[in-house]
């Protein structure tokens, strides 16, 4: 049998398996013969012996498709009878897809949302070109119709200044506000609903159709003409171009004036200086210039709006390499009272810039006083809420003396009551003195309660050794200060103590260093070490309030408050933390246990706010 065969395998042909047989021997393979290959030499037979199992195989195979088409029938009849609920579905899940698209277009070109408006006011703060890189591009600010006071905006400036950017960005964030999308600009810009937005932007110079650059501009601004009317957006680059410049600039002024009387909303971009003056000498019509910069020869795509602009056609040439003979051949070419007007369009910018440089010098300034004077302010309320806790604190001590003076007047009172009824004199003369003794404690214990005290100092300060600046022990608060004024004829003098600046003689005073001579400052810092520890003692406060803090920032603020409190010189500060579950208070003293600044601590007493506060002793 291998003989008669081509090859030894099977195929299908029509979808019955079949093996290659030579020509030669078609008479030796019974069965039938159902393709042959393209030369003949062999031919395709389903033998006999399998013709049988072919067709069974067939029917199975169509018994299959038959099932299959039925099993698909009855699911579709079992999804139809959900149809309704399917496309609802579908049209659903096609809004949210869209929805879901345009808040992701948003957060990638950081867009906002515009205000819309029924005046017909165009107006885009800090717009970008949505298919420009937000990294480069330049934002503009763009304003127009309605309560601008002008519907007409005539944009100039060189090549590659960005005018044609300009309209198209108009134009595209207008699209796009009314198609539902957030814009790439300031949340307060405004857009209008526009019925219609048209636009005559670039070269379209047909060969074909036999349209020159003034031909196709022409014939789209006739359909422009014919169809604008109110609410409508009227783009237009290079109006009047692509034809003699006297003859296109009339007609440019003309088409601008039809657009304006049929209410249009129209920016138009050009070099012609007579639409600059139009635009200077017409209500309702405003000029706007793409800024260029002369020094650098480039420009910097930022539009002032209210200032002409100039081409600066002769400084690009002459830095694209023209050469100076032809372009000052050029300049003697141009009418006088052109060049007088570009003159003055250049004084016009410089005004512009200067008025802009003082302004922004103005808005600093403006901005250093105003955070000076909440400095001022911000201290002033804090040396007024000091005075008003130092009040505070002395009237609660005076009531606690006044309280206990009176306790122990009755107490003694009612001792003396008693010593009229002894009969001992020995036994009233001891119990006289008892009493005498505890006036005496109680006279002491006021004398070092007292806020300021009289003091004995052995070894005061010689008013030729002092200077201001100098730091200071001031005995009567025991406290560290420096030196605000010399002493005057009776020793009198000021000093400053952390926030406050007190009056204090001589007699009060010892330096630092005991009257020895004075540490020298390190080199290379003690300037700006010196300015800051005047700030700190300037402004450091002798409490430190936590209350309704988490322990984490509770700790933070003390740590810094004690650095601060050093370098101003306290010796002793207040921590107020609140009585509460104990979380604060704990905290704060298991900090005070090892910080480096604090000599010793201890909880208030009555009359300092007992649990509620911490009494913090620091190193001098």
């Amino acid at each position: 049998m291998k003989t008669y065969l081509q090859d030894a395998i099977v195929t299908m042909r029509d979808g019955r398996y079949v093996v290659p047989v030579k020509a030669e021997h078609r008479g030796r393979v019974s069965g039938i013969v159902h393709d042959q290959s393209s030369t003949g030499a062999t031919l395709f037979i389903e033998p006999q012996v399998i013709v049988n199992l072919n067709n069974e195989l067939r029917e199975l195979e169509l018994a299959e498709k038959a099932e299959i088409e039925r099993i698909l029938a009855e699911l579709s009849g079992n999804v139809a009878e959900h149809f309704h609920d399917l496309r609802n579905n579908q049209k659903l899940l096609t809004k949210l897809d869209v929805i879901f698209a345009k808040g992701k277009l948003s957060v990638m070109m950081r867009a906002e949302c515009p205000v819309i408006n029924e005046k017909g006011y165009v107006d885009l703060k800090q717009a970008r070109h949505p298919l420009i890189d937000k990294k480069k591009v330049v934002p503009i600010h763009v304003a127009a119709g309605g309560s601008a006071g002008y519907s007409t905006l005539v944009v100039t400036g060189p090549n590659t200044g960005g005018k044609t950017v300009t309209l198209k960005t108009v134009g595209l964030l207008a699209m796009m506000a009314q198609s539902g999308l957030h814009i790439p600009a300031l949340s307060t810009s405004q857009l209008p609903v526009f019925q219609n937005i048209f636009a005559d932007i670039g070269d379209e110079q047909s060969i074909e159709q036999s349209l020159s650059t003034f031909s196709s501009h022409m014939k789209n601004i006739v359909q422009v003409v014919e169809e604008t009317g109110p609410d409508t957006l009227v783009l237009l680059d290079e109006l009047g171009a692509g034809t003699d410049p006297t003859e296109g600039a009339a007609l440019a002024i003309a088409i601008l004036e039809r657009l304006r009387r049929q209410g249009a909303t129209t920016i138009a971009t050009t070099h012609y200086n007579e639409l600059k003056k139009y635009a200077l000498s017409t209500g309702g019509v405003e000029n706007a210039s793409m800024e260029f910069n002369v020094e650098t020869l480039s420009p910097t795509y930022k539009l002032s709006i209210g200032i002409p602009g100039k081409s600066n056609a002769f400084e690009i040439s002459r830095k694209l390499g023209l050469p100076d003979d032809i372009i000052d051949r050029a300049g003697t070419l141009i009418e006088r009272g052109d060049m007088e007007f570009e003159d003055v369009i250049s004084a016009i910018e410089a005004d512009r810039k200067k008025a802009e440089a003082e302004r922004d010098e103005a808005i600093a300034l403006r901005a250093s006083a105003e955070k000076m004077k909440a400095e001022l302010e911000k201290q002033q309320a804090a040396l007024e809420k000091q005075k008003k806790e130092i009040l505070e604190k002395a009237r609660e001590e005076a009531r606690f003396i006044m309280r206990d003076a009176k306790d122990t007047a009755a107490e003694v009172q009612k001792e003396l009551k008693e010593l009229a009824k002894l009969d001992s004199l020995g036994e009233r003369t001891k119990r006289f003195e008892k009493s005498r003794k505890k006036i005496r404690e109680k006279d002491s214990e006021y004398a070092q309660r007292r806020t300021i005290r009289e003091v004995n100092n052995e070894n005061p300060v010689n008013a030729a050794d002092l200077k201001v600046g100098d730091r200071v022990k001031l005995l009567t608060l025991d406290q560290n200060g420096e030196i605000l004024t010399l002493p005057d004829e009776k020793g009198d003098l000021m000093v400053q103590v952390g926030i406050m600046k007190i009056g204090a003689n001589l007699k009060e005073l010892v330096l630092i260093n005991d009257g020895t001579k004075k540490k020298k400052k390190p080199a290379g810092g003690s300037g700006r070490y010196g300015f800051m520890y005047k700030q700190k003692a300037m402004s450091i406060s002798i409490n430190c309030n936590v209350q309704g803090q988490n322990l984490e920032d509770a700790c933070f603020n003390v740590d810094k408050y004690l650095d601060d409190a050093y370098m101003a010189g306290l010796k002793e500060v207040t921590i107020i933390h609140g009585r509460g579950e104990g979380i604060l208070k704990d905290g704060i003293r298991n900090l005070l246990k090892r910080h480096k600044h604090v000599a010793s601590f201890r909880k208030g007493g009555y009359n300092e706010g007992g649990e509620g506060v911490t009494i913090v002793k620091l190193k001098e």
